[in-house]
């Protein structure tokens, strides 16, 4: 047997014992945690909080840029903010 064929048996009985052990330390996780079957749940549930805390922020803002004078702005105002700094952002990333 050559050393090149040593080297890649080696490998491979190294990369095997590996995933064992991997597979031995996670068995009493639960495969959700891995595979995330959740995280739609998860984000709807983070998009009805926004969706119902929304109008108090704006409200909340609004007060401020009264004591400052400024103009108050709706929520569409700040969506709209929103989507072009996300604009932006993505211009960027692609540059």
């Amino acid at each position: 047997m050559d050393v090149f064929t040593l080297i890649v048996l080696a490998g491979f009985v190294l990369a095997a014992v590996f995933l064992v052990a991997v597979g031995f330390g996670t068995r009493n996780r639960p495969v959700a945690e891995f595979l995330d079957k959740k995280a739609n749940e998860r984000w709807a549930g983070q998009a009805m909080i926004e969706e119902s805390s929304a109008p108090e922020m704006v409200e909340a803002n609004n007060k401020y840029r009264r004591k400052r004078g400024e103009r108050d702005l709706t929520l569409e105002d700040y969506q709209a903010k929103a989507n072009e700094n996300q604009r932006v952002g993505i211009e960027q990333a692609e540059r």
